[in-house]
Protein backbone atom coordinates (compact mmCIF):
# COMPACT_ATOMS: atom_id res chain seq x y z
CA UNK A 1 0.00 0.00 0.00
CA UNK A 2 2.94 2.31 0.82
CA UNK A 3 4.47 1.84 -2.16
CA UNK A 4 1.21 3.17 -4.18
CA UNK A 5 1.71 6.45 -2.76
CA UNK A 6 5.16 7.07 -3.00
CA UNK A 7 4.72 6.69 -7.10
CA UNK A 8 1.92 9.74 -7.15
CA UNK A 9 3.68 12.60 -5.23
CA UNK A 10 2.02 15.69 -5.87
CA UNK A 11 -1.43 14.43 -6.98
CA UNK A 12 -3.28 16.44 -4.14
CA UNK A 13 -1.37 19.65 -4.99
CA UNK A 14 -2.68 19.12 -8.96
CA UNK A 15 -5.99 17.92 -7.65
CA UNK A 16 -6.15 21.00 -5.48
CA UNK A 17 -5.64 23.02 -8.91
CA UNK A 18 -8.16 21.71 -10.86
CA UNK A 19 -10.78 22.59 -8.10
CA UNK A 20 -9.99 25.47 -7.89
CA UNK A 21 -9.57 26.35 -11.64
CA UNK A 22 -13.48 24.78 -11.93
CA UNK A 23 -14.49 27.16 -8.89
CA UNK A 24 -12.81 30.27 -10.39
CA UNK A 25 -14.89 29.60 -13.55
CA UNK A 26 -18.08 28.67 -12.18
CA UNK A 27 -17.81 32.00 -9.54
CA UNK A 28 -16.73 34.27 -12.81
CA UNK A 29 -19.74 32.81 -14.90
CA UNK A 30 -21.86 33.28 -11.53
CA UNK A 31 -20.85 36.95 -11.17
CA UNK A 32 -21.45 37.63 -14.83
CA UNK A 33 -24.87 36.44 -15.02
CA UNK A 34 -25.69 38.44 -11.65
CA UNK A 35 -24.26 41.90 -13.18
CA UNK A 36 -25.88 41.28 -16.93
CA UNK A 37 -29.49 40.81 -14.70
CA UNK A 38 -28.70 43.85 -12.70
CA UNK A 39 -28.75 45.98 -15.39
CA UNK A 40 -31.37 43.91 -17.74
CA UNK A 41 -33.36 45.21 -14.38
CA UNK A 42 -32.91 48.78 -14.10
CA UNK A 43 -32.94 49.06 -17.76
CA UNK A 44 -36.65 47.27 -17.26
CA UNK A 45 -37.29 49.55 -14.72
CA UNK A 46 -36.71 53.07 -16.40
CA UNK A 47 -38.75 51.35 -19.70
CA UNK A 48 -41.84 50.89 -16.80
CA UNK A 49 -41.40 54.11 -15.31
CA UNK A 50 -41.15 55.93 -19.06
CA UNK A 51 -44.29 53.96 -19.49
CA UNK A 52 -46.67 54.85 -16.77
CA UNK A 53 -45.49 58.83 -17.27
CA UNK A 54 -47.09 58.82 -20.58
CA UNK A 55 -49.71 56.97 -18.81
CA UNK A 56 -50.23 60.08 -16.72
CA UNK A 57 -50.10 62.13 -19.35
CA UNK A 58 -53.42 59.93 -20.77
CA UNK A 59 -54.93 60.07 -17.49
CA UNK A 60 -54.01 64.02 -17.09
CA UNK A 61 -55.80 65.02 -20.28
CA UNK A 62 -58.84 62.79 -19.64
CA UNK A 63 -59.36 65.00 -16.34
CA UNK A 64 -58.94 68.37 -17.80
CA UNK A 65 -61.07 66.92 -20.99
CA UNK A 66 -64.02 66.72 -18.18
CA UNK A 67 -63.41 70.24 -16.97
CA UNK A 68 -62.47 71.97 -19.95
CA UNK A 69 -64.10 70.23 -23.26
CA UNK A 70 -61.69 73.00 -25.08
CA UNK A 71 -58.52 71.52 -23.73
CA UNK A 72 -55.61 71.12 -26.11
CA UNK A 73 -52.38 69.89 -23.87
CA UNK A 74 -49.70 70.89 -22.47
CA UNK A 75 -46.37 69.99 -21.36
CA UNK A 76 -45.94 68.16 -17.67
CA UNK A 77 -43.48 69.22 -15.92
CA UNK A 78 -40.49 66.42 -15.29
CA UNK A 79 -40.55 67.53 -11.91
CA UNK A 80 -43.58 65.54 -11.31
CA UNK A 81 -42.38 62.36 -12.56
CA UNK A 82 -38.81 62.44 -13.19
CA UNK A 83 -39.51 62.60 -17.59
CA UNK A 84 -40.65 65.20 -19.34
CA UNK A 85 -44.31 64.55 -21.07
CA UNK A 86 -46.01 66.07 -23.76
CA UNK A 87 -49.47 65.89 -24.08
CA UNK A 88 -51.57 67.08 -27.20
CA UNK A 89 -55.44 66.55 -27.86
CA UNK A 90 -56.91 66.78 -31.30
CA UNK A 91 -59.95 66.72 -33.22
CA UNK A 92 -62.82 67.74 -33.35
CA UNK A 93 -65.70 68.83 -30.25
CA UNK A 94 -67.29 64.80 -30.44
CA UNK A 95 -64.21 62.55 -31.71
CA UNK A 96 -60.92 63.76 -30.18
CA UNK A 97 -57.32 61.68 -30.38
CA UNK A 98 -55.18 62.57 -26.93
CA UNK A 99 -51.70 61.74 -27.71
CA UNK A 100 -49.27 61.61 -24.35
CA UNK A 101 -45.15 61.29 -25.18
CA UNK A 102 -43.10 60.69 -22.18
CA UNK A 103 -38.93 60.20 -22.61
CA UNK A 104 -36.16 59.43 -21.07
CA UNK A 105 -32.51 59.44 -22.20
CA UNK A 106 -32.94 56.30 -24.15
CA UNK A 107 -36.32 55.28 -24.25
CA UNK A 108 -39.60 56.91 -25.14
CA UNK A 109 -43.27 55.69 -25.17
CA UNK A 110 -45.74 57.00 -26.52
CA UNK A 111 -49.95 56.49 -26.05
CA UNK A 112 -52.59 57.69 -28.62
CA UNK A 113 -56.24 57.05 -27.15
CA UNK A 114 -59.06 58.10 -29.04
CA UNK A 115 -62.29 59.11 -27.09
CA UNK A 116 -65.91 60.09 -27.84
CA UNK A 117 -66.52 63.27 -25.91
CA UNK A 118 -70.71 63.84 -26.21
CA UNK A 119 -73.23 65.29 -23.96
CA UNK A 120 -70.69 65.71 -21.24
CA UNK A 121 -69.94 61.52 -20.99
CA UNK A 122 -66.24 61.05 -22.08
CA UNK A 123 -65.91 57.30 -23.76
CA UNK A 124 -62.56 55.78 -24.24
CA UNK A 125 -62.33 54.12 -27.56
CA UNK A 126 -59.25 53.10 -28.02
CA UNK A 127 -55.97 53.28 -26.30
CA UNK A 128 -52.70 51.97 -28.09
CA UNK A 129 -49.20 52.20 -26.62
CA UNK A 130 -45.80 52.33 -28.92
CA UNK A 131 -42.14 52.47 -28.18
Amino acid sequence: MKNIFKTKKGQALVSLIVFISIAMIIISAMVTIIASNSILNSINQQSLQVKQAAENGIENALLNLLRNPAYTGEILDATLNGYLTVVTVSGDSINKTITSTSAASNYQWKIISKINYNENILTIISWQDSY
